[in-house]
């Protein structure tokens, strides 16, 4: 998929104490194309990257009524515009939806973008390929059809204004605190013949006894996520159950999570999930993962390494914050120290620091 020129929508810019209106090209940033790697527009605007139209079209959906309930009697959380009930249903289910999180053009942006990214890796030879037949499925090709595509900060803007995304605030800093930080932005494309993902819980790492949400994930549907094509299996209020799964191949609990293009959906990462199979013949699955962590807990990717001089260069002070660019307490410290809640300069001179000379 190629990059569709001259399209531009007219959007609204918010920070805290100021709100201006622009006109963005959506699809012709200087430095990008189909290429591996980074596309970084050094002219970005300063202010924050998010962009909201307007009047945001919210409306309820019927679409969830294709919710595949497997083996639950409970009312589920649906596609919602309201932020309390989005935290009521991330507290009670471990998971909630946003209607109408992103609009129809902010989708096209953000897809045309990613799709050019993992056609030109699987060009490349570099593809990350998952969904895989399962141990015991002997019958079936050795192949794994679907695609990962790994640090999206680094190989594009349009992926930033989803780290400032209004749902941030509201709905992930209600789980981990005002402070949390962005562990890695990554997109997880199913394609026709992909196999379910072993449940799992995205905080299994932790290997002391902790029982609070230490991580979360944000989950966008950049098509319309079905039954068919691989909506994440889940399994409602397994958040609560401080364990990860004793029968990963299990899948008689889980919900499989539906909903239409533009729908957002956070889950805890306590929540026992993996990736639905994608028994369709011609419909590809696209979603995009913003992982989320407590600020003291070190970050999937290393952003410090992933992202280059020039990305962290153009980025607003807002998704500096949001990647984990400042001292936390005593965590992630430098010398000299900023000052308190201020951003890392790191162009600053420091006393006694080893150069190199040719």
């Amino acid at each position: 998929m190629g990059w569709a020129r001259g399209m531009s929508i007219n959007v609204d810019f918010y920070r805290q104490d100021v709100k201006k209106s622009t006109n963005i090209d959506l699809f012709s940033s200087p430095g990008c194309s189909a290429s591996i790697g980074r596309c970084v527009n050094p002219q970005h605007l300063e202010s924050n990257p998010w962009a909201r139209p307007k009047t945001l079209n919210c409306t309820a959906h019927e679409h969830h009524k294709s919710l595949c309930i497997m083996n639950t009697s409970d009312s589920l959380p649906i596609p919602t515009t309201s932020f309390d009930q989005m935290r009521s249903d991330l507290d009670e289910y471990g998971f909630c939806l946003m209607a109408d999180a992103l609009s129809p053009e902010q989708v096209i942006a953000i897809k045309a973008r990613l799709l050019d990214q993992a056609e030109a890796e699987r060009a490349d030879g570099v593809a990350l390929r998952d969904g895989g037949p399962m141990p015991w499925q002997n019958d079936l090709p050795k192949i794994a059809p679907n695609q990962r595509v790994m640090n999206l900060l680094d190989k594009g803007e349009e992926f930033w204004q989803l780290l400032l995304h209004p749902i941030v605030d509201e709905i992930i800093c209600h789980l981990l605190g005002e402070n949390v930080i962005s562990s890695s932005v990554t997109a997880n494309i199913t394609h026709p013949g992909g196999q379910p993902m072993p449940l799992h819980s995205d905080q299994g790492y932790v290997d002391i006894p902790i029982t609070d949400a230490v991580v979360c994930n944000t989950m966008w549907m950049l098509t319309d996520y079905t039954e068919e094509n691989g909506g994440t299996y889940l399994i409602p209020k397994s958040h609560l159950r401080n364990q990860v799964p004793d029968k990963p191949f299990d899948f008689d609990e889980c919900v499989s999570l539906t909903g239409p293009v533009g729908t957002a959906c956070v889950f805890d990462g306590r929540v026992w999930h993996g990736t639905g199979p994608n028994t369709s013949s011609d419909d590809s699955r696209v979603g995009l993962l913003n992982y989320w962590c407590r600020p003291w807990l070190r970050q999937q990717e290393n952003m410090a390494v992933s992202l280059s001089d020039e990305t962290i260069a153009a980025m607003p002070d807002a998704l500096l914050r949001r990647i984990g660019y400042r001292v936390h307490l005593t965590l992630g410290n430098v010398d000299p120290q900023p000052a308190a809640a201020a951003l890392i300069d790191r162009n600053r001179e420091r006393v006694g620091r080893r150069s190199v000379s040719s």
